[in-house]
């Protein structure tokens, strides 16, 4: 059953609640708290000049899941396309309340739709930290397997993530 999320592009006035969702993920990965995390991703995620995208997913305007994707563009190569731009998926969470609800592959499908809106060629993500289950994740969401656990997908119509 999916949860009745709203799923949207984080923006600047958003930093802080981005931040509390990166410093979440951080927490349950064993991190060591750090009392001034908040501030610090915060002010760099504000001044890194829109390279890195994020996306929040929220019921009644509470934060409980984010995507986030830095964004490539290559240089010119001689014989090659005039613009190569992709994406690397770089974090996909939801709360462990929220999960197996539905919202991480409305994260998904949100990034993807985005990305192909922005021209971007492909997506390349790593879930290796999904474990076991990361091949079938990404088998169900049209994705292939690159390498080492890193799966790609390539933004083409009708298309999904991962």
């Amino acid at each position: 059953m999916s949860a009745p999320a709203h799923i949207r592009r984080a923006r600047p006035h958003d930093a802080f609640a981005v931040a509390a969702m990166m410093l979440q993920l951080g927490r349950e990965r064993g991190a060591s708290p750090d009392p001034e995390f908040i501030d610090r991703f915060a002010d760099a995620w504000l001044r890194s000049s829109g390279s890195h995208a994020y996306w929040l997913a929220e019921i009644e305007k509470r934060p409980l899941g984010i995507a986030g994707v830095t964004l490539v563009e290559q240089l010119p190569v001689l014989g090659g396309p005039r613009r190569s731009r992709w994406g690397q998926v770089h974090t996909m969470f939801v709360t462990p309340t929220f999960r197996r609800c539905g919202i991480g592959g409305q994260l998904a499908r949100e990034v993807f739709a985005w990305s192909s809106a922005e021209g971007l060629t492909h997506l390349r993500g790593d879930l290796t930290e999904l474990g076991p289950a990361a091949a079938g994740i990404s088998r169900r969401l049209g994705g292939r397997p690159a390498h080492d656990g890193i799966f790609e997908s390539v933004l083409r119509v009708p298309a999904t993530l991962f």
